[in-house]
């Protein structure tokens, strides 16, 4: 594939590296992406008096041909050189293993260099010698101490753009110190002009292949949460570099085991190679916007809404919550936990604020110019129910629970005309859309998500023993679903907004009257409708609606937004395509029988295109509105696992059942693996002599549970 931005990152740590072959420069950053810094990194090897680099640095000649493909755990370039006789693979890779802490948020990353003859060149018996070298100039800002295997920069990260505010605390407004080291993983390299060389004999053998490291460092208390003082969660385990570089060398084989097992889950699948490469991709760029940080043995997880550098928005961890039940619950409690300090107070009761705070200090009040009452709530409700029966933990749910009744009460009061939708906090985070689309009364996205939340929160209630809670709550959820059969369908499909007139209606950014006449595109096709429902039918629950014309809703509208992208949010108003919002309908399609996952070849079309000639920022979720780059949402992707075999997960109710949409299928159950033990269950569905025949891999993994296929038991 061609050359385009590519970023390798770990989780929480913030070391990033942010790859730009294309335009031949190279970022780097113990501090993450806007507090990074131009490094001239010449990696590569020389053959006699030849140097062939990757092309991040003009000091020597770039490799003849160079293309690239990215992995789960980062991005492997490919290359061939015809004057040298020679291939060349170079892998930069950065550790994550689920519910590994220490692995996972360790501040470094592997460049892997190997050797082998080209095709038609392996009859030549002459042996090749010569070395494999990492070398980096930093810039005059920096100082560098030698270390035993490498060297070791020190200096100062300031923000990367003039003006730009991070909120950093005080005595950071000038940068924050950190360092950054390169090294062999194997004893005794050659070293020299910040250089980091070994030697290399390809004889007869196929191939050769040499190990060295990246990593980074910061010690300082540089984040700040509600008044107090946070430092990453990796210096809990390392007091420096030099730890980093020795963790990475010493426990090289079983980091290696664990990075491959997991890249084996995404490229071992039959999921498209295109939806592949973007869960692979988005999954960097969504680890590249993480904190994880620590105080006192009371840790802190954040994560970036990407350039907006908001903390852990509601509306876009709504989607990566997909991110979490799949992989790393906890991590989903820990922001639950943190979102619980956020309610807000207005005449109509409690709402939970849209984001924790900007940059790197957070607590107390949002930094988005208005409130999304409706939108935040049902989010909030959705995910904890989600977290409770994919987990089942009953913690969260029994100490917050007067929180829950708070947000919920909420949304049954937004109706003040009685028909059910709310009506009132209703604007929404589709920003770039036309008003009809984002801040309508009585929109029927914001009427869905509404009816799931509390039909969910009645099964809450009913656990915590709140009967009028759960009767109130199931009274709304009939009255919304009459109002959405008899007011909202349209015949084909639900219209965007059941109020036609934009009379009183209030611009939210303004908070100017909108002017008086028809919603233009009030009964438009929308890729939103159904976004509501995913979370409960993703643990098996079936909130009372019309599935039949959630099927014929999503299909119709599927094809009526659709561009080379994507679809836009409606189609009318054709302004933006949201590349999560696009995931997103299609895993509720496929809940509801229908399969277009497919369609994830024309987003990684577009992430591609972005990437070379566009715009940049590795994921970037809008075609066509404000750029919405190094985005986190992109991870949404990892939904499309669950959406292919059809799984929903009830711990609670200690059943999964699987309903798989495509044959021949076979993909990972991820939220069912034993991290532990690397051991994770695989569906496989084939179609033989006409009959689809399922079979379940480590089907142990899945003993206490009470499986169902195609809703019958499984034998």
């Amino acid at each position: 594939m061609q050359l385009f931005e590519t970023v390798v990152s770990n989780l929480g740590s913030r070391f990033t590296l942010n790859l730009l072959p294309h335009r031949r420069q190279f970022y780097l950053s113990p501090l993450g992406y806007y507090l990074h810094a131009p490094v001239d990194l010449a990696v590569g090897l020389r053959i006699g008096e030849d140097y062939r680099i990757l092309p991040f640095s003009d000091r020597y000649k770039c490799f003849a041909s160079v293309e690239q493909e990215v992995l789960p755990s980062g991005v492997r370039f490919r290359c061939q050189d015809p004057e040298l006789g020679v291939a060349v693979e170079v892998t930069f890779r950065a550790a994550f293993y689920p519910r590994d802490v220490i692995l996972s948020t360790a501040p470094f990353c592997y460049v892997t260099l190997s050797v082998s003859r080209l095709p038609g060149h392996e009859a030549d018996p002459t042996p090749i010698a010569g070395h494999f070298f990492l070398a980096v100039l930093p810039g005059p800002h920096f100082s560098a101490r030698k270390l035993d295997n490498g060297f070791a920069f020190s200096g100062t990260f300031r923000p990367a753009e003039p003006g730009l505010d991070l909120r950093l605390p005080e005595e950071f407004a000038a940068g924050v110190p950190a360092e950054f080291a390169i090294g062999s993983l194997d004893p005794e390299p050659e070293l020299g002009d910040q250089r980091v060389s070994r030697a290399f004999l390809l004889a007869d053998q196929e191939r050769v292949t040499e190990r060295f490291v990246l990593a980074g460092y910061c010690g300082a208390e540089l984040f700040e949460a509600w008044g107090e003082r946070y430092r990453f969660k990796y210096s809990s385990f390392f007091a420096s570099v030099e730890e980093v570089l020795s963790y990475a060398a010493s426990e090289r084989a079983e980091i290696e085991r664990k990075m491959d097992l997991f890249d084996s889950l995404v490229l071992d699948s039959s999921l498209s190679r295109e939806t592949q490469q973007l869960i692979a991709y988005a999954l960097q760029t969504y680890l590249a916007n993480t904190f994880w940080m620590t105080r006192q043995e009371q840790d802190w997880f954040s994560v970036w809404e990407g350039n907006r550098l908001r903390n852990s928005t509601v509306d876009v961890e709504y989607n990566v919550g997909l991110f979490y039940l799949a992989l790393w619950p906890e991590l989903l409690e820990i922001t639950l936990e943190e979102w619980t300090r956020h309610e807000q107070k207005s005449l109509y009761g409690s709402y939970l604020a849209h984001d924790m705070g900007v940059g790197l200090t957070v607590g107390g009040q949002q930094t988005y110019p208005h409130p999304m009452e409706v939108e935040e709530n049902s989010n909030f409700l959705l995910l904890t129910y989600a977290c409770w029966r994919f987990t089942g933990s009953e913690r969260f749910l029994s100490e917050n629970f007067g929180l829950i009744r708070r947000l919920a009460t909420y949304l049954i009061d937004a109706d003040t005309t009685g028909d059910g939708t709310p009506n009132i906090g209703v604007a929404n985070p589709i920003d770039d859309a036309a008003p009809t689309a984002q801040y309508a009364r009585a929109q029927v996205y914001l009427a869905v998500k509404a009816l799931s939340a509390l039909a969910v929160t009645a099964l809450m209630a009913d656990r915590c023993g709140d009967d009028e809670l759960a009767t109130r709550c199931r009274e709304r959820v009939a009255r919304i679903r009459q109002t959405l059969d008899a007011e909202a369908w349209q015949g084909d499909h639900y219209s965007v907004c059941i109020e036609r007139e934009m009379d009183d209606l209030v611009d939210a950014w303004t908070g100017q009257p909108l002017g008086s006449g028809t919603l233009r595109g009030w009964d438009a096709y929308s890729i939103h409708t159904a976004n509501g429902l995913l979370y409960p039918l993703l643990t098996g629950y079936r909130p009372e609606v019309d599935y039949a014309r959630f099927r014929r809703d999503v299909v119709n509208a599927t094809r009526q937004t659709l561009t080379e992208y994507g679809g836009t949010h409606t189609s009318v108003d054709r302004s933006s395509v949201w590349i999560s919002q696009n995931l997103w309908r299609d895993f509720v399609a496929a809940s509801l029988g229908v399969d277009q996952l497919d369609l994830a070849s024309r987003y990684w079309t577009f992430l591609v295109y972005e990437n070379t000639v566009g715009r940049g920022g590795c994921f970037s979720d809008a075609y066509g509105g404000p750029a919405l780059t190094f985005y986190p949402r992109g991870i949404t992707s990892i939904g499309a696992f669950a959406a292919a075999a059809g799984l929903s997960v009830d711990r609670i109710e200690r059943r999964v059942s699987l309903n798989p949409v495509r044959a021949p299928l076979r993909v990972p159950l991820l939220p069912l693996a034993d991290w532990d033990e690397g051991q994770v269950p695989w569906l496989e569905v084939d179609l033989v002599d006409g009959e689809l025949r399922v079979r379940l891999q480590n089907q142990e993994l899945l003993n206490g549970m009470r499986v169902l296929v195609f809703g019958n038991p499984w034998k």
